[in-house]
């Protein structure tokens, strides 16, 4: 085999430097820096950044994805609530478009409202439950403030046999009881805030 004139054969370069054979490379000589060297520093600079940061299998990142989903489900505080206008309406409540006369359609706190067409969705809406709360109204400090309720979807505004006191259209009419619990009685309507 020919070689050129200070080339060293593989058996003599396994002599100089035994760690050869195990994937070691022989310590390179200091000359001074070069842009060849610069360019060695400057690639086991970005071989290093991958070893701490190598990028991550697209799996991972898809079931990241759905784990920040499932959490935004479990944990309603990131959702925003809902703005709507609600009236109320007195007795009497039956029979209802949700569940007739049955009494034990209503909870036992008398806080439940009718759903008006913007929540009604075709009667899915009975039975819902919603967190309510008064937020503004056309007279100064109508609301109670920092008070949220918890009413039940028992009827459909426009069915219900009591008529609500505002003839507007609202989002939901609240019963009595749970009008007079979040703002003053004397109001006909109140803007709210709701969440499902």
């Amino acid at each position: 085999m020919y070689r050129e004139e200070g080339e060293k054969s593989k058996e003599e370069r396994l002599t100089i430097w035994p760690g050869r054979k195990w994937g070691r490379r022989p310590p390179r000589e200091r000359r001074g820096t070069n842009d060849g060297e610069k360019r060695t520093r400057k690639l086991a600079g970005l071989q290093f950044c991958r070893i701490l940061s190598p990028r991550p299998p697209r799996y991972l990142c898809f079931s990241g994805c759905l784990f920040l989903l499932l959490l935004l489900q479990l944990f309603p505080v990131f959702q925003a609530d809902d703005v709507g206008t609600a009236a109320r309406y007195r007795p009497p409540y039956t029979p209802t478009a949700c569940f007739g006369n049955d009494e034990g359609q209503f909870p036992s706190s008398n806080l439940f409202a009718s759903a008006g067409d913007g929540i009604w969705d075709n009667g899915a809406a009975c039975g819902r439950q919603y967190m309510v709360r008064c937020i503004s109204a056309a007279v100064p400090r109508t609301c109670v403030p920092d008070e949220t309720i918890q009413i039940r979807i028992v009827d459909r505004a426009l069915t219900s046999v009591s008529r609500p006191i505002s003839m507007d259209p609202t989002t939901m009419v609240l019963s009595t009881t749970a009008f007079a619990t979040i703002a003053n009685s004397s109001a006909t309507t109140i803007n709210i805030e709701f969440q499902q």
